[in-house]
């Protein structure tokens, strides 16, 4: 396991897609669009639909949504701006996924259930999570996670209950 400092070394940023309007997945574009008002809707289950990518702002439309499920896909590609607009999101599920990059949620201001577990992640940015003060359950089990900034990682979730690292290759 590394120290808080060498895993200052790791390139945590996200990116932006340089033309985000020929970013697609069919299968993701598919299953939003089976939701009529967006607007409207505070549920979107898109779990087990072989989705690989999440585009920049898809979920703009969906204003009020609070719990989106994208488990059991191959999602290994997220933007800095995919889950743009979602500030009323309160559980996030991207768990049985190909991810290696900790998603941007920092945003998420309400987000209080993040489930990341069982994916590629090696490292979590706490410097850029320390915009969620209301998340209390972090699951990051059987990830390849080899370094964390331990000594602040309280610190960026106050109200944090369950921190779940199992499996993963720190010691």
């Amino acid at each position: 396991v590394e120290t808080a400092g060498e895993c200052m070394d790791y390139n945590t940023s996200c990116t932006y897609a340089a033309d985000p309007g020929s970013v697609t997945d069919p299968a993701l574009t598919a299953q939003l669009a089976l939701h009529t008002n967006p607007e409207t809707r505070t549920s979107v289950d898109a779990h087990s639909k072989t989705i690989y990518k999440i585009p920049p702002k898809i979920f703009l439309p969906f204003t009020i949504l609070t719990h989106l499920y994208l488990r059991h896909n191959k999602i290994n590609e997220i933007y800095c701006d995919s889950f743009e607009g979602l500030t009323s999101l309160i559980y996030l599920e991207l768990y049985d996924n190909k991810i290696d990059k900790f998603p941007n949620v920092s945003f998420m201001v309400n987000l209080q259930h993040l489930r990341l577990y069982q994916n590629k992640i090696t490292h979590i940015p706490i410097s850029d999570l320390n915009a969620m003060p209301s998340l209390t359950k972090l699951e990051l089990y059987n990830n390849p996670l080899t370094c964390i900034d331990d000594q602040h990682i309280f610190d960026a979730f106050p109200v944090l209950e369950i921190f779940h690292v199992k499996d993963t290759d720190l010691s």
